[in-house]
């Protein structure tokens, strides 16, 4: 055979192990750490972050990160979503999605993604939207990469850098580089990472080996536990307008240059709002009339349009058009006051769920909300012009207990918002319970719900769908095993935040049964459901952030021919700790065969010592045996 032949039979036979060579696998599942599996439902197995801010007036940002989805409990990881607006342009996107054995199987461009508006329905106009590429194409175990690039004009907000943004995510390594140009100083705000800060321009941080936290009851929020970096541009600029960071008083004295001029009213010709104006000199009643006149005729849409995600329209455009954002509204409510000579503060705020905490050393733009303060000699307004439906002076969950910052002219001052706790987050409610051996309960209840514990209901009942109001009130009852027949809703109190409704309940598993006796639970509307799991080696402490008390009458009718075993027929207990308290009182009638149960359960507000971890358990654990006992019933004779 000619050696030439014989080199091109050689040629064609090591093609396919040449192919099979040149597909190099990468990131394979299996060599993933034990110690990172643990807890976790992800592994960032490499994350590499490059922030460079040219100028006070631009920055360009890098990423490439590779995440391993162990599991369907993190599985939006495999979601990858770039936020854009007439800000930021993404230059270019790339991504790859590998199997266990860290095989390609499919390969994504920047022409793949979905584009959406990140604004809700009731966003009126914006340029925030977002860029969507979703890679959930195989069964966990995958892994995805991707890495792309953007650039942004303006500084006031700089990208955060949390390689793992929740519980249930592990980091083997990532690194987050920061560049600055001459004119760029930067303050920073960092926890669980390592750092390498070569000069006042150039730093570098890093983390490796983090295994994933687990969800821990009680416990502080999760975000100052996770790595991560916060920065602030000392000196920023975004559509133009310039401002300082060095203190929180500069964030004020920057805002009050986006709200200048923007306060003042054209001459009013609504003869209600001037007969509201002159009808008082009440400066609260004042203050609460003019609110009602807000709720009334005003409604909430969001115009992010440039520079309006941080400066409110005019006052004289909001109250011709009846309608604005938060900042908005807040301020032509301001306007409103002034005019009225009261004077208010436009209050910035974050509304996230664990209540970020505003760190005095630290200013910083982390703001979403803005809402209005009125202080007079003897009290403090709040008001949260948004809502057309919340009563005056009530703030609720979405920004209670929080530090925020009162712009005031000249500037800012941190202050606190109120606090709801044990003494108004109340539910009580009065029940008459027919119970029947066939295991069938039939249940007539009345219900209020106060300050934090009735937010969601109100909200849903305002939105009028009864499908969802039922759902609601579902919730909020923490039925168990119950069936709503029928449900009204007897009153939404306009001036103070309570809630009241009816129910129609059946209930098929109250009743356990033997030949001789019924075991009946009493944990009917009960709030306090499940006690958090044994921890001998809790390294929080125990946050609880929603204090509450709750008080139930239930009126059993007991069936014919049974009457009370395990219980006296007068009979109570109580049980009083740092955590709460919880008590019963038992009174059974035999001549009308009617059982009454007094029942409250407190709950403090309140932040305790990890060492009192175990106490705390076991005072829920006690209390709810006490606020729900199981009551025994016998066969009579």
């Amino acid at each position: 055979m000619p050696n030439k032949l014989k080199f091109i039979l050689l040629l064609i036979h090591l093609i396919p192990a040449v192919a099979f060579a040149s597909k190099v696998s990468e990131y394979p599942v299996n060599e993933i750490a034990d110690s990172l599996k643990k807890n976790a439902g992800a592994v960032v197995r490499y994350d590499k972050v490059t922030l460079n801010i040219q100028s006070i007036h631009k920055y360009a940002y890098t990423e490439e990160k590779i995440i391993t989805v162990l599991n369907s409990s993190q599985e939006s990881e495999a979601v990858i979503k770039v936020w854009y607006d007439d800000r930021t342009t993404i230059k270019s996107f790339k991504a790859w999605l590998l199997d266990a054995e860290g095989n390609m199987v499919k390969q994504f461009n920047k022409q793949d993604a979905q584009d959406y508006s990140t604004t809700p329905g009731f966003v009126m106009v914006s340029t925030e939207r977002a860029k969507v590429w979703d890679m959930k194409k195989l069964k966990p175990p995958y892994t995805i990469k991707y890495n792309y690039e953007t650039e942004t004009k303006g500084t006031f907000q700089l990208p955060e850098w949390r390689p793992a943004d929740d519980v249930g995510i592990s980091i083997e390594h990532a690194n987050f580089e920061l560049t600055c140009g001459e004119d760029v100083s930067i303050n920073y705000e960092v926890a669980k990472v390592g750092s390498r800060i070569t000069d006042n321009h150039n730093f570098q941080w890093d983390v490796s080996g983090f295994s994933a936290l687990k969800k821990d009851d009680y416990a502080p929020a999760i975000w100052p536990r996770l790595p991560h970096v916060y920065l602030m541009s000392k000196k920023f600029e975004v559509y133009g307008y310039e401002g300082s960071s060095e203190t929180w008083n500069d964030i004020g004295i920057f805002k009050n240059a986006l709200t200048k001029g923007r306060e003042a009213l054209d001459s009013i010709t609504d003869s209600k709002l001037s007969g509201i104006i002159n009808s008082t000199s009440d400066k609260r009643e004042k203050i609460k009339l003019l609110y009602k006149y807000l709720q009334d005729n005003f409604r909430y849409v969001c115009v992010s349009l440039g520079i309006g995600g941080w400066q409110p329209q005019e006052a004289s455009f909001t109250m011709q058009k009846k309608y604005g954002d938060c900042k908005a509204l807040s301020m032509v409510m301001k306007a409103m006051l002034k005019t009225a000579g009261i004077e208010s503060y436009l209050t910035l705020i974050n509304t996230t769920k664990d209540r970020v905490e505003m760190k005095p050393g630290f200013p910083h733009s982390y703001f979403d909300h803005a809402i209005l303060c009125v202080p007079l000699p003897a009290d403090t307004i709040w008001l949260e012009c948004t809502s057309s439906v919340d009563p005056f002076n009530y703030l609720g969950s979405f920004t209670s207990n929080r530090r925020a910052l009162m712009v005031i002219n000249g500037g800012a001052t941190i202050i606190k918002t109120p606090l709801y706790n044990e003494h108004n987050n109340i539910s009580s409610s009065k029940s008459v319970i027919k119970l029947n051996t066939d295991n069938v309960v039939s249940i007539i209840a009345t219900v209020t719900k106060q300050a934090e514990l009735q937010d969601y209901l109100r909200s849903v009942i305002s939105m009028k769908e009864p499908k969802n109001i039922e759902s609601a009130i579902y919730d909020v009852s923490h039925l168990k095993n119950a069936t709503i027949n029928s449900y009204s809703i007897t009153q939404v109190e306009p001036d103070k935040p309570n809630v009241s409704y009816t129910l129609d309940l059946k209930n098929e598993n109250t009743i356990k049964k033997t030949e001789l006796r019924l075991f009946i639970k009493t944990d009917i509307f009960t709030m306090l459901s499940t006690i958090p799991d044994k921890n001998e080696n809790r390294t929080l402490p125990v946050i609880v952030n929603t204090g509450y008390t709750q008080f139930d009458t239930l009126i059993y009718n007991l069936p014919i021919g049974y009457e009370p075993e395990n219980f006296k027929a007068v009979d109570s207990n109580e049980y009083i700790s740092e955590f709460g308290y919880a008590n019963n009182n038992l009174k059974y009638s035999p001549e009308t065969g009617e059982l009454k149960v007094i029942r409250s359960f407190c709950l403090k507000h309140g932040s305790y010592k990890q060492e009192q971890y175990s106490d705390f358990r076991d005072f829920l654990f006690k209390g709810l045996k006490i606020s729900s006992p199981d009551l025994v019933l016998k066969k009579k004779g």
